[in-house]
């Protein structure tokens, strides 16, 4: 979460150890994206780290997702040139993201459905040892994967201009999830050794180390709650009738929710030459200067950190 928060890379995910042994050496293939490269030791080890490890690819391929989509848009940066003036200039860059990854490859030659359905399949075997673990254990776990899953999903759907209802349905399973994993929350015990500020040595960076960006579980858990709801909204510019129904929305969504949003105004079908509407979108940040933002109208375990 903190990443989605505009911290770098380098003070979150590239912090912890497991993320770092799934990456380097970049891999090439599903089963190279181990912790454990030897696969004869991967039939030996616990089950446990196989269910850490689809976690991880979940929470890396949504990064690398979300990274390629913004960096193929284009944002408007307005600039109150003077009293009664918008400047747009067309930028590619946002100022609340961090898209650097630091010449490393977020298994960028692994495909989506590989990872979703690794995901599935370590449900399904975390359903199978509930008879092992206790069913609070299976709970936690399965919840944690189900949001990456989901995660994912919505992900993918947020390229379609379909009705805005079924491409809700991610966003709503993850609302739901997220009590599943907040009641489940005690059972896990903190590990501060799975996380290093001196992994960022590794990385191709000329800045020196930083500290690790900390968030506290009900902080980040407020943070879901929101993009959840974010995500749920953005998708009723789909429903636009006129334009009292794209009314500047205060504070601001985060990046990759208003990213999807600017794909929707910028279809053909939203803002056609009979019903563009004149000024912001709802999704748009409502400042006038130095702010980036798309404008209505030009077409131009708990690693949840």
């Amino acid at each position: 979460m903190a990443w989605h928060m505009g911290y770098p890379l380098s003070q979150t995910l590239f912090t912890n150890v497991y993320i770092g042994g799934l990456l380097v050496p970049t891999p090439r293939t599903l089963e190279e994206a181990d912790f454990v490269r030897d696969p004869a030791a991967r039939e030996r080890r616990h089950p446990m780290p196989m269910v850490l490890r689809a976690y991880c690819l979940g929470l890396l391929k949504s990064c690398s997702s979300l990274i390629s989509h913004i960096k193929r848009e284009v944002y408007f940066e307005v600039r109150k040139a003077d009293p009664g003036l918008l400047q747009c200039v067309l930028t590619n860059q946002e100022e609340d993201i961090v898209t650097n990854t630091y010449r490393r490859q977020l298994l960028d030659s692994i495909s989506t459905d590989a990872v979703r359905d690794t995901i599935q399949s370590t449900r399904a075997a975390v359903h199978a040892m509930r008879n092992t673990w206790s069913p609070e254990m299976a709970l936690a776990l399965d919840a944690r994967l189900e949001l990456r899953y989901a995660f994912l999903r919505a992900i993918e759907l947020s390229e379609l201009r379909s009705n805005p209802e079924p491409l809700k349905t991610p966003w709503l399973q993850m609302k739901a999830v997220l009590k599943n994993i907040k009641k489940t929350h005690g059972l896990g015990v903190p590990v501060p050794a799975c996380f290093s500020s001196k992994l960022q040595r590794q990385l191709a960076s000329g800045m020196p180390p930083r500290p690790i960006v900390q968030m506290s579980f009900d902080e980040a858990g407020t943070r879901w709650e929101r993009l959840f709801e974010d995500g749920m909204e953005v998708h009723d510019v789909l429903k636009y009738t006129d334009p009292q129904t794209l009314l500047v929305r205060s504070p601001s969504p985060r990046t990759d929710r208003r990213r999807p949003h600017a794909d929707h105004l910028d279809d053909g079908r939203i803002l056609s030459s009979s019903s563009r509407p004149n000024g912001p979108s709802r999704w748009c940040t409502s400042a006038a200067s130095s702010s980036v933002i798309s404008t209505a109208g030009s077409s131009c375990w708990d690693l949840c950190r």
